[in-house]
């Protein structure tokens, strides 16, 4: 049987962290939060847990609410993101109306150009050079133990070290490219590295980020080869999981993580315990993926939903859950003895 939780919350009671706010110099109205609410349930079903989140925005926020939520994260964008081995995702559209919008209901917008203009800038300038659709992932991520020989009183000490390994990569979507190209001029400004086809930014002897762009977009990425291909677009053919096109695509909003795909490059053994490695092997086995789609607005409410899918599909959740937990802590008494 599915067990549901319900969960309210009048942000209304928050209008004490907008008087903090207004001490703090920021004039933030509490017209943005009189009467609204989020509401969310819950539901312990066989092989998942599922969620619906819902935000009833204030009449103030009805306007940012229409603009926030009229358009999906862009498609292309999205496909031309490096689908092997991925292990994450998140893709949005955020509105730069919506953001003015928010600018001038929280008297902010003054202050922003104020500030802006000392660089020879503006907030419209800042908000045309960008569509809104922004999209981050995380690919070949990888968790292993290395042998790392230390000194210690004049002797050597070998000792295992645990050493992770990621591709990430950013991407934002270019509106206007001149205004775009006066960001790029204040990032030089500002001391950043140049290279024939962007900038780098350099994180250790071996490691840098690289920050790519064409007419169409910008990607920062700590893989040149990546950037490169996402911009040549040489990756839109490679297949990609399901979740692309099922969950990520087609929301203002959407979030996927492959938990199988995480765990499948995590040595058991890096730990120097066996009770470790034996809780990292149940944890594998626990979950399938999680989601978190949404920022779609009707009714003056954002509306979200969420999806944790287990490996075993044919228990209920809670069922799992509970057995997940006795065998940590049966794990955790083997350790102790």
């Amino acid at each position: 049987t599915a067990t549901t939780e319900i969960y309210t919350l009048s942000l209304h009671d928050a209008l004490p962290i907008c008087s903090l706010a207004e001490k703090m110099s920021l004039s933030v109205t509490g017209e943005i939060w009189k009467d609204a609410a989020f509401a969310a349930g819950v539901d312990f079903v066989k092989g998942k847990i599922t969620g619906d989140m819902h935000y009833y925005v204030s009449d103030a926020m009805k306007e940012i609410g229409v603009e926030m939520g009229a358009a999906n994260a862009d498609k292309d964008m999205i496909e031309r993101m490096p689908g092997d081995n991925m292990d994450m995702m998140f893709a949005m559209h955020l509105s730069p109306k919506a953001i003015k919008l928010l600018l001038e209901k929280m008297n902010m917008l003054g202050l922003a150009n104020l500030g802006l203009s000392t660089q020879g800038s503006s907030v419209d300038g800042v908000l045309d050079a960008f569509t809104g659709d922004m999209t981050f992932a995380m690919n070949d991520f990888s968790l292993k133990s290395e042998k790392v020989v230390d000194s210690f009183m004049g002797m050597a000490v070998v000792h295992n070290n645990q050493k992770p390994s990621m591709t990430m990569s950013y991407v934002i979507k270019i509106n206007k490219k001149e205004n775009f190209q006066k960001l790029v001029k204040m990032m030089k400004d500002m001391g950043l590295q140049t290279m024939e086809s962007g900038l780098v930014i350099p994180l250790s002897a071996s490691d840098s980020v690289y920050i790519l762009m064409n007419g169409e977009y910008a990607i920062a990425s700590n893989k040149y080869a990546y950037a490169t291909g996402f911009l040549e677009g040489k990756y839109k053919t490679q297949k990609k999981s399901d979740a692309v096109s099922s969950v990520v695509m087609g929301h203002p909003i959407a979030f996927f993580t492959d938990i199988q795909q995480l765990c499948r490059n995590i040595d058991g053994s890096i730990t120097n315990s066996s009770q470790d490695s034996l809780m990292i092997n149940e944890s594998k086995k626990l979950l399938n993926n999680i989601s978190l789609t949404g920022g779609s607005f009707s009714n003056n409410t954002f509306n979200y939903h969420m999806d944790i899918n287990f490996l075993n599909t044919e228990e209920n959740s809670i069922i799992a859950l509970m057995d997940y937990g006795m065998k940590m802590s049966d794990a955790n008494k083997a350790g102790s003895n």
